[in-house]
């Protein structure tokens, strides 16, 4: 590949990228689309992966990042023309080794010593203490060992949520910016609204649509189903609509439960890219408890804000202060089913209150999550000190 006037060639190294999905393997999408943009971008991802559009080499990972295929990493990255911005996408159970993958984080270090620029974007640092699961602790030790190898090696450091900031400076082994990068919506929004309509007739007639859009994980899908199951008490006509990865399981588990009758779930499981935005479009409210809270770090969040979703959530540990003031979604002040459930009824039954919250979702979401505004703080290559949105 011929150097271009010097510019650094982006090298987008990451857990995870399509086919595979969900927050990492979305952003990485997103994130080397929008740098394609710009010229050539390699990325380094355990296979299967594969690009979606023009200007992006995928190099597949067979062993993923294990120590044998760093070296072959190596080997590969140095033919590469320099000079090299390598973007690395942390999240400290994406990388093998039982989330324990110190030999990745020490490769990391060994590249930036070499003269590669790198680019460090947290998705999560590392996890929390917890004294009722002594392994957790291990774990949480050794990721906080991990991350501040990779916070010496980088160049700059980007996190998916302010509320990572103070983790980044205390961890740091030298001063760093930190600054925070928008995540965009992993979805285009289709502006189709006669399909729209045709689908949500067919799903629902005139009746009520309440929907979530995320993955059900173990800690959220108790919450979930419970919301759920009262909204359907509260409104016996309401139908349903569950969407993403390994959502079909928890509305087969909702179903057997006797208190949501399977034909009230009118679509549930993983959607593709045109079809989930004119699901999300069919619905009226949307219930989206996060284990941690909202934050902007929500790839889920993010496609609901676009679409000018009615969305009910709860504040969190991970919650940005923003949040709190904001109109463009119904804050909760704790991720509590009976309060999900009322607030997502009264939001149904107010039609004026569902269509001003969707007109700011939309304004927020063009104002500081669109992917123009990843696109710039990248190209610039300067850390935002203003790490804050405004909601």
């Amino acid at each position: 590949m011929p150097p271009d006037s010097g510019r650094p060639t982006w090298h987008l190294v990451t857990c995870e990228f399509p086919p595979r999905v969900g927050g990492v393997a979305d952003f990485s999408r997103v994130a080397a689309g929008v740098l394609s943009r710009e010229g050539p971008v390699h990325v380094w991802a355990p296979a299967p992966a594969r690009a979606a559009c023009e200007g992006i080499v995928v190099h597949e990972l067979e062993s993923g990042f294990s120590a044998a295929s760093l070296r072959r990493l190596d080997s590969r990255l140095g033919a590469c023309v320099p000079p090299r911005r390598l973007f690395v996408q942390w999240v400290p159970h994406g990388y093998g080794y039982k989330s324990l993958n110190v030999p990745f984080c020490l490769w990391v270090r060994r590249r930036a010593r070499r003269g590669d620029q790198v680019d460090l974007m947290i998705h999560e640092p590392f996890l929390p203490f917890d004294r009722r699961r002594p392994r957790q602790n291990v774990g949480a030790v050794a990721h906080r060992l991990m991350l501040r190898l990779l916070l010496g090696a980088a160049t700059r450091v980007w996190v998916s949520t302010p509320s990572f900031i103070p983790d980044v400076h205390r961890f740091a082994p030298r001063p760093v910016t930190a600054a925070w990068l928008p995540v965009p919506s992993p979805i285009s929004l289709l502006d189709a609204p006669d399909e729209v309509r045709r689908l949500r007739a067919s799903l629902a007639g005139d009746a009520p649509i309440v929907g979530h859009f995320g993955t059900c994980n173990a800690l959220v899908a108790p919450v979930l189903m419970e919301t759920l199951e009262r909204l359907s008490v509260l409104r016996p006509e309401l139908r349903l609509i569950v969407v993403g990865r390994d959502t079909d399981a928890v509305t087969r588990a909702l179903a057997a439960r006797g208190r949501v009758a399977p034909e009230r779930i009118v679509r549930s499981g993983e959607q593709t890219g045109r079809d989930l935005s004119l699901l999300l479009q069919c619905c009226d409210v949307f219930v989206q408890p996060y284990h941690d809270g909202v934050s902007t770090r929500r790839t889920t969040l993010m496609a609901l804000l676009q679409h000018g979703g009615a969305i009910v959530t709860a504040r969190g540990p991970r919650t940005e202060d923003d949040w709190l003031s904001s109109a463009a979604v119904r804050l909760l002040p704790a991720a509590d089913a009976a309060l999900f459930a009322s607030a997502a009824h009264d939001l149904v039954a107010d039609a004026e209150a569902r269509m001003q919250m969707a007109d700011r979702a939309r304004e927020l979401y063009a104002e500081r999550f669109d992917a123009r505004h990843l696109r710039a703080a990248l190209a610039a290559g300067v850390a935002d000190r203003e790490a804050l949105l405004t909601c």
